[in-house]
């Protein structure tokens, strides 16, 4: 057996690891559109959109993902989150790949690369979709109570330096040599970390797999203890029905519905503060507000803080409960976009906006602090971390599909919302959505940290009696 004399604790890191590098390529592939609308709108680009083309192009893996991840629920509790992951990430690259071919001077001639690009980031959102819930499943799963929180945060942590690696990269390379690129450098040491990862020992139990659960977990848990423990708690909220969505039925309990919706509410609140708006177009924005330093740069030192702070999150939320980091994280997130909407509205009112010109990019920053140090990662690790055993594949597929629908309307709404309420109401929206945030996490949130699966299951237990 691969890694067989290595601590349990380091295999855990490996499998975590392959799995983030897996989520960096699909953000990578998420946020890749900002540099090839902003390169498509310079004089003499070969490939150019229209301006619906382009919304569709940047907003498409969330469209994607609607459908996407009402499946991948039930598909990876069928196939395993790990087999899932390794029949999918050479798809993935592929389609990476496929992109930057669409600026070839054969494929210019002989087909429309417009079309290429629209047909392959079709095919690349699909397989987002049907694969980014099983890379939290599958940490989840894999690491202890005590590291389950700092993965999670790892995996978002690392997922996010895809962001300032493909801003800087759209500084000095043509989009399509990046696509090569990306597909090449991610493929290989994410397959290779996926193929000596265990499987997910809580799929493996529910499939009766007993002996191989059990191998699983001593390869993963410190003691003999922990490993009888965690295989008691799998065992009492594992559903002897393996279908795809045999999950269903346990809908009809009072608690697991409940779970369900404050997993979805946290997911739809957090896209509702505007981070993909903040993400997609943040070289757009930069341009509309024609001051400061250049627009690409800019969006380089955004991504930069929003990396670093990711980092940080991974330290905070071993040592700090999870609901004060949300409402701290959301306070300055709101103050990020409160600025934001301060500056466009002076600049609408015809004021001289010279003189306040670094308070886009501090208010983007400061967003991103926010975003990326507690709003992002704690609403990944909340959503899944109060999700009960027997609902926690569908719980959070359909959680995704939500936090998919959102990110779609807030990314579509940007441009047609500028109009029916101004630049800086809608960045006051925004806003206004992190206060509601603010108060559903005081009232109805419950707090994970440090919790077991057998305390989470009893907690939401006592919404039956």
């Amino acid at each position: 057996m691969i890694l067989e004399n290595i601590h349990p604790v380091v295999r855990q890191v490996v499998a975590a690891l392959s799995a983030s590098m897996v989520m960096f390529a699909i953000m990578f592939t998420w946020v890749f559109p900002a540099i090839v609308l902003s390169q498509m709108d310079l004089p003499g680009s070969p490939v150019t959109f229209t301006t619906e083309q382009a919304g569709w192009f940047a907003s498409m893996s969330f469209l994607m993902t609607i459908p996407g991840c009402l499946v991948s629920g039930p598909l990876c509790e069928w196939v395993g989150p790990r087999r899932l992951m390794l029949s999918l990430t050479p798809v993935l690259c592929l389609t990476t790949a496929l992109m930057g071919a669409a600026s070839w001077r054969v494929i210019e001639e002989g087909v429309i690369p417009e079309l290429l690009l629209i047909v392959t980031r079709i095919l690349q959102a699909a397989v987002q979709a049907l694969i980014t819930p099983a890379i939290s499943l599958y940490i989840y799963e894999l690491c202890d109570a005590r590291r389950r929180g700092t993965m999670l945060s790892v995996q978002d942590c690392w997922s996010t330096f895809s962001f300032p690696i493909c801003y800087l990269a759209g500084c000095y390379l043509k989009w399509s040599t990046v696509a090569w690129l990306m597909s090449l450098v991610t493929f290989v040491p994410t397959f290779i970390g996926l193929l000596v990862s265990p499987e997910s020992p809580t799929w493996l139990l529910k499939k009766g797999r007993n002996e191989d659960a059990y191998r699983s977990l001593t390869q993963l848990r410190c003691s003999v203890t922990e490993i009888s423990e965690e295989l008691m708690v799998i065992k009492q909220t594992a559903h002897s029905d393996t279908r795809c969505w045999a999950s269903l039925h346990v809908l009809r309990k009072r608690s697991n519905a409940f779970a369900m919706t404050v997993s979805t509410l946290i997911l739809i609140l957090k896209e509702l503060s505007g981070c993909s708006t903040l993400t997609i177009f943040i070289v757009k924005v930069f341009q509309m507000s024609g001051v400061g330093l250049d627009p690409c740069w800019s969006s380089v030192i955004v991504g930069l803080a929003n990396a670093v702070f990711k980092g940080f999150a991974c330290i905070i939320f071993y040592y700090s409960p999870r609901k004060p980091l949300l409402v701290v994280g959301n306070l300055v997130t709101a103050a990020g976009t409160a600025s934001l909407g301060a500056f466009f509205y002076l600049q609408s009112s015809g004021e001289d906006v010279s003189r306040v010109s670094w308070l886009p990019l501090l208010g983007t920053v400061v967003f991103m602090i926010g975003y990326a140090g507690a709003v992002g990662p704690g609403s990944w690790i909340m959503s899944m971390e109060v999700l009960p055993g027997p609902v926690r594949y569908l719980g959070f597929s359909f959680g995704n599909a939500f936090f998919a629908a959102t990110a779609l309307l807030v990314s579509k709404t940007f441009e047609n919302g500028e109009p029916a309420i101004t630049l800086h109401g809608v960045f006051w929206s925004y806003t206004a959505a992190c206060f509601v945030y603010i108060i559903f996490t005081m009232m109805f949130v419950m707090e994970t940290r440090g919790r077991s699966l057998k305390d989470i299951e009893e907690y939401w237990e006592s919404f039956n009696r």
